[in-house]
């Protein structure tokens, strides 16, 4: 199975970098990058539905049991999602090949999938859990004051202080793999920094969320055109979904994060 996945990965040196051409403005070698990699990264793609898709469905079983139960409680619904912490080796791991297309080195990419999950299962487990259980207090917070907020404008703050809150986590989230593959660093000091770059990088961070909020976006409405008005739309985002868009999400996160902490730590 390395043999057929590594076919696809590159591990042949390229033509490489020709004496004294300038360097490529950050755009320019992102999409330069982006075009060269295309098919590597439908290749991601595949593989994280391949072993999310498990875990979503014994969430949804999970939550089938209770249902039928009839127990009508929020938080054991949100609990039957606790599976899907298993993705935080894969992530890691994924993390690592785009990296490595990132900084335009060769590699296996089954191989260097597999030694990464190797080396980290233990620590990306713990960060999984811990973005679980932050992910759930910040749903029922920011559930709460919402709620709270129709009734009195007071619960206003503590709403806008959830919302801030809930910024800087996914600010986190997009550095803490890249320190645990890149790094030698223990668990309190990922997220540390992490929490650090969350500021530190204040704006690439605004960006990246755009880029990602847009690119969703445009998903999200081919999804709900296709299932109010043309089933044609609907194929179309299934197409993406499978094909390309958790791919693409993965490469733009590691572009911008990796690049930070190579300028701000590396260098």
């Amino acid at each position: 199975m390395a043999g057929l996945f590594d076919n696809f990965y590159g591990n042949k040196p390229g033509l490489g970098i020709r004496k004294n051409e300038p360097e490529k403005k950050n755009l320019f070698k992102f999409l330069d990058i982006l075009k060269n990699k295309f098919w590597n990264i439908v290749i991601i793609n595949a593989l994280f539905v391949a072993c999310g898709l498990p875990l979503i469905l014994l969430s949804f079983f999970f939550m089938y049991l209770i249902s039928n139960m009839g127990i009508n409680n929020r938080l054991l619904y949100m609990l039957c999602w606790l599976p899907m912490v298993a993705m935080s080796p894969i992530i890691a791991g994924i993390t690592r090949l785009t990296r490595d297309y990132i900084r335009e080195v060769p590699g296996f990419l089954w191989a260097d999938f597999i030694e990464t999950i190797k080396k980290n299962w233990k620590q990306s487990l713990v960060i999984g859990f811990f973005q679980f259980v932050v992910t759930i207090l910040m749903i029922i917070s920011v559930l709460t004051y919402f709620v709270e907020a129709g009734k009195n404008n007071f619960f206003l703050i503590p709403l806008g202080i959830s919302y801030l809150i809930c910024a800087v986590f996914i600010f986190m989230g997009y550095y803490i793999y890249m320190m645990l593959i890149t790094l030698d660093l223990k668990l309190k000091e990922i997220f540390k920094n992490s929490l650090l770059f969350s500021f530190l990088c204040i704006w690439k961070n605004l960006l990246l969320s755009l880029i990602l909020t847009v690119f969703l976006g445009f998903i999200a409405l081919l999804l709900y055109y296709g299932i109010t008005t043309n089933n044609a739309l609907m194929g179309i985002f299934l197409a993406i979904m499978i094909t390309f868009a958790f791919g693409f999400c993965f490469f733009t996160c590691s572009y911008f994060s990796f690049f930070s902490i190579k300028k701000l730590i590396l260098d």
